[in-house]
């Protein structure tokens, strides 16, 4: 999700949807989306729903005001150091990439990854494939096997 719209969350843009927990925004482009909460990341999420309103922002800094890309940031990094992770260069936009990177790296397919995301043109989504496929499966081969008669 682009920084933006988790700063906009509120307490009612956690829902249940189909038995699933489910996060509801709206794209850049206007369309409303639902993502499914993961059990470990709604757990995280219970002591920000707890006695709020609907219209509450989620995400607010200990003196109420809400967060901003920069405090997002800021969460985002602290998270990092305390899993051990090194924090420099990181943000949301690169964790971001980074997610749809993996995502693609271990074969999910581009209109799944482009539908997360919540691009638009397939285009877009495709600049997150940085090359680092695992060569096994690379089109190369399989041509290869192809030419010698074999099948794929």
């Amino acid at each position: 999700m682009r920084h933006d719209k988790l700063v906009a969350l509120t307490v009612g843009s956690v829902a249940v949807d189909s038995a699933h927990c489910v996060i509801v925004f709206r794209h850049k482009g206007g369309k409303t989306d639902r993502v499914p909460v993961p059990p470990r990341v709604r757990a995280l999420l219970e002591p920000l729903l707890e006695g709020r309103a609907a219209g509450e922002v989620l995400f607010t800094r200990a003196d109420g005001r809400p967060f901003d890309r920069w405090r997002m940031t800021t969460a985002l990094r602290r998270a990092a150091t305390a899993a051990g992770v090194d924090h420099k260069g990181l943000t949301p936009h690169t964790a971001r990439a980074t997610a749809a990177t993996a995502l693609l790296d271990e074969g999910m397919p581009l209109a799944d990854v482009q539908e997360l995301l919540g691009h638009s043109s397939p285009v877009t989504t495709q600049r997150y494939n940085r090359g680092r496929r695992k060569l096994d499966g690379h089109a190369a081969y399989r041509m290869a096997a192809i030419l010698a008669g074999g099948t794929l």
